[in-house]
């Protein structure tokens, strides 16, 4: 099944197999990218989201110095660009980080969800809102960090302790906090399964 990932573990428990069915049926081609390949661009007026199988894709903007900015981080599961049905547009450029598998859905098949399934359509929506809380949160976070903090964070890692004794000795960052003390990451989540 190439759409198992779809919201696993953030109400996936709450889709029918029917609804699970059209997803999957809703693709209707498998496209194999390389790393490093530039899918959609700012600007772009899609007539189709891209569904991610496998591998790892980032959105991202670039500014007018030349400095790119990241974005989101995509996994498998996710539909990259599912906002374009919507918008009919992008704000941003898509990339594959690694090489990817990607599932194309045209947007006639999600009008036709829109129009007859309607729990499938809140579901689709669901996505969509659980990719701006994401930002919300990210961008909160980054706010928070020095350089260090948000490449660890980017990188889905703590920041090793060479790297914060070297950065230490730079003068880029403080001693870490000490982990038996809260901080506001240890949040609940606000999209419980």
């Amino acid at each position: 099944m190439l759409t198992e990932n779809f919201l696993r573990g953030r109400r996936r428990d709450q889709l029918s197999d029917a609804e699970l069915r059209v997803i999957e049926d809703s693709i209707a081609e498998v496209r194999q990218l390389p790393a490093r390949k530039t899918i959609l661009r700012a600007g772009d007026k899609p007539d189709f989201s891209v569904f991610l199988i496998e591998g790892f894709i980032c959105r991202y903007m670039d500014a007018h110095d030349g400095k790119r900015q990241l974005a989101a981080l995509q996994i498998p599961g996710d539909f990259v660009d599912l906002h374009a049905f919507p918008l009919t547009y992008l704000d941003h450029d898509n990339a594959t980080i690694t090489a990817c598998t990607v599932g194309i859905v045209p947007h006639d098949r999600l009008r036709l969800i829109q129009s007859d399934m309607p729990h499938l359509t809140h579901m689709h929506w669901f996505s969509t809102l659980l990719d701006a809380a994401m930002h919300r949160e990210w961008i909160f976070r980054m706010g928070q960090l020095n350089a260090v903090g948000r490449l660890s964070t980017f990188s889905g890692r703590d920041e090793t302790q060479a790297e914060r004794n070297r950065a230490s000795r730079k003068g880029i960052i403080r001693p870490t906090p000490r982990p038996d003390r809260p901080c506001r990451s240890n949040r609940h989540d606000p999209h419980p399964s």
